[in-house]
């Protein structure tokens, strides 16, 4: 079986981009996170975490950070990261597709 939701934004939502939030972790220039965060080695924990979970689970997959990924599932770990970056969950029963994680913390 298969299941498939699909959902058409106009081309001119899919490239805008939001503001950052106050205290967000995306959209803020990189160095001001750095220092807000006081992160060891100077790595924002949302890119050591996502890393992390690529390299365990993502380089035998091929086109790792080439291939899409789905802009629900991505809105949705944004908004894991953004409420609680040490705590969100990146784990395979929460989010199956690697691909999300390697394109959330490239292209956001």
């Amino acid at each position: 079986m298969l299941y498939v939701e699909l959902e058409y934004l106009d081309v001119s939502v899919v490239y805008r981009r939001a503001p950052a939030a106050s205290g967000g972790k995306f959209g803020v220039p990189l160095e001001s996170l750095v220092l807000r965060e006081r992160s060891p080695g100077n790595v924002p924990v949302v890119v050591r975490r996502c890393t992390e979970e690529v390299e365990r689970r993502g380089l035998d997959c091929v086109g790792i950070y080439r291939l899409c990924c789905s802009s629900r599932r991505k809105r949705m770990l944004k908004a894991d990261i953004e409420a609680d970056a040490e705590r969100a969950v990146l784990a395979a029963d929460r989010v199956p597709d690697v691909n999300v994680i390697s394109c959330e913390y490239l292209s956001s």
